[in-house]
């Protein structure tokens, strides 16, 4: 399975998830279906980060459009263009980046500014509430450190879902919520990244970039003639 399958898939498990939330929010299995999205873009962050010519051009791609997507992720989701307490999945994308090229530079050098930097990453994304907050730039991370490890990789992964999970089962008392089982379903992904070949494929290098922001705003659209 080459780099550009991997993009596919994802980009159309996100927008089935999306069009979940927005437009469907009563079929859950479209929110199922979504899970699959975010570890491949994780992993396929790492891919980019060793295969790139050019790093600091590589981060801010990701921060552009991590500005350019805030209002159509406002919109999408809260039908507002300004919210603070809920930033879109490029943030997540551009701190996970960052804390693995920050890293990188300095873990032989010096270690604790490479720890120093992992922890301010982290804490960014709990503080501004990134999607998939911390744990998101902690699985792009184990994706970077344990590359040539894949049963860390999944073991970690395993860990990082399930810390997403059990507090919110412990807050409702411990009553299966099928909304938390099925969260379950992100580690389905890490089957598919397996199948990955190391080859690029067919290059579709700005079509999530492009993507992303759009779709979010046709769905928006559609959202308010969906529901007037």
């Amino acid at each position: 399975m080459s780099n550009s399958t991997l993009k596919w898939i994802a980009i159309i498990s996100m927008l089935v998830d999306h069009m979940g939330a927005v437009l469907f929010p009563q079929v859950i299995v479209f929110r199922a279906i979504g899970r699959l999205a975010f570890p491949i873009f994780a992993f396929l962050i790492t891919e980019g980060f060793i295969h790139t010519q050019n790093i600091n051009k590589y981060i801010m791609r990701l921060g552009v459009f991590a500005l350019v997507s805030e209002i159509p992720f406002n919109l999408a989701f809260y039908g507002r263009w300004f919210y603070l307490g809920h930033q879109n999945i490029f943030v997540t994308l551009f701190l996970g980046l960052l804390a693995i090229t920050l890293y990188e530079k300095y873990r032989v050098v010096d270690k604790q500014k490479a720890d120093g930097y992992l922890f301010l990453m982290l804490f960014g994304a709990f503080i501004i509430n990134s999607d998939y907050s911390i744990f998101g730039v902690l699985m792009i991370f184990v994706f970077y450190i344990f590359k040539k490890d894949f049963k860390k990789i999944v073991i970690w992964n395993v860990i990082i879902v399930l810390s997403m999970v059990l507090p919110n089962w412990a807050a409702n008392a411990f009553i299966l919520n099928p909304w938390l089982i099925l969260q379950l379903g992100a580690l389905v992904s890490l089957y598919i990244i397996h199948l990955y070949n190391g080859k690029k494929g067919k290059q579709i290098k700005y079509l999530f970039y492009m993507f992303y922001p759009v779709h979010l705003i046709f769905l928006y659209i559609a959202s308010l003639n969906f529901f007037f």
